[in-house]
């Protein structure tokens, strides 16, 4: 929340078999959903990652 930074707990205690909702006023993007898309993109590059063949100059 705006004037109110971090998350209202601790990421650390976020599980792959967990939901997560942030209700959205005001910054549009909040630390929490920022935190779980960058680890989201993670997950998706190790995955792609793991079934093609990587190109030159690839992150794979």
């Amino acid at each position: 929340m705006q004037g109110h930074p971090g998350t209202p707990l601790p990421f650390d205690l976020l599980t792959r078999r967990l939901w997560v909702v942030d209700v959205i006023y005001r910054p549009f993007e909040t630390a929490l959903l920022g935190r779980l898309e960058r680890w989201a993109a993670e997950r998706r590059m190790a995955a792609a990652c793991s079934f093609t063949r990587p190109l030159p100059g690839s992150a794979c």
